[in-house]
């Protein structure tokens, strides 16, 4: 496939990173919409520098409308801060996830999972039961 015509969801398919994040950043800079910092972003988890998503998951906070946030760029944020061994903002992120108005298609189980996950590597019993009662609240939840 000739490179001019690849999205770059494409050059990510094919392993091409630089290029991937140069796209996005140009689609970025076009049309200044969300979504392209937060695939650059996981573009450079694959490229494993989660400083860098991380600067860009938080940006997409400020450049979307704290009305359309989702618990998705909050759980992309601790997902870096645990990767940069900040346990407790990763924590802390999980836990903000919750407050977004929107979720995960599970009506947003996984930043109760994340926090779970935590709970158990980190040995934290408080954290233990608020995952638990999270996920409690969401399984008797009608979607």
């Amino acid at each position: 496939m000739n490179q001019r015509f690849k999205g770059p969801w494409q050059l990510v398919v094919d392993g091409e990173y630089e290029q991937a994040i140069a796209a996005y950043s140009q689609q970025f800079e076009d049309d200044g919409k969300t979504p392209n910092l937060i695939n650059r972003g996981l573009v450079y988890l694959l490229m494993d520098d989660p400083a860098r998503a991380l600067d860009d998951f938080r940006a997409s906070l400020t450049v979307e409308s704290q009305r359309f946030w989702s618990s998705g760029q909050f759980a992309l944020q601790g997902i870096c801060h645990w990767f940069l061994d900040q346990l407790e903002q990763a924590v802390a992120a999980w836990q903000e996830a919750g407050t977004a108005p929107y979720t995960d298609i599970a009506g947003g189980v996984e930043p109760s999972i994340l926090l779970l996950y935590a709970a158990e590597r980190l040995d934290r019993q408080d954290l233990r039961r608020e995952a638990l009662s999270l996920l409690r609240r969401h399984a008797r939840r009608k979607l």
